[in-house]
């Protein structure tokens, strides 16, 4: 949906007059890699990335994450009273962040890990700067 729309769309500016934040291009990659390897986005970056710098419990993937548990739902906090000392109101989950599996933006999306998984990822860039 977001690939067949993309060619219409218009720059706000001429090409580096102006910065402006745009995840699209990360949306565009991941649908690069489906159709040159055939392989969905979440697998080949679990093949390609997480499993070869042993990150043993990361995803991308929507579904893994549910499945197993790890993925997170953002929260609100209603009946606040800041007039009140400790006063917390009441916390109710928001749900998943879109009604769809979310499975068409993995590109910019993020990645459920362990803490032992992002010091993995932090060892790998390190090790690669120095």
């Amino acid at each position: 949906m977001v690939i067949a729309r993309i060619r219409h769309m218009r720059c706000a500016s001429e090409l580096r007059q102006e910065w402006r934040y745009n995840n699209e291009h990360y949306i565009v990659l991941a649908h690069i890699i489906l159709t040159l390897t055939g392989i969905p986005y979440a697998d080949w970056v679990r093949k390609h990335i997480f499993e070869p710098i042993g990150m043993d419990s990361a995803t991308n993937d929507s579904h893994d994450a549910a499945r197993t548990g790890r993925r997170t739902d953002g929260f609100v906090r209603s009946g606040l009273d800041r007039r009140q000392k400790g006063s917390m109101g009441i916390a109710r989950g928001i749900g998943w962040w879109t009604e769809s599996d979310g499975m068409w933006c993995l590109g910019p999306g993020g990645i459920a890990m362990s803490a032992k998984d992002g010091v993995s990822l932090d060892s790998f860039f390190l090790e690669r700067r120095g």
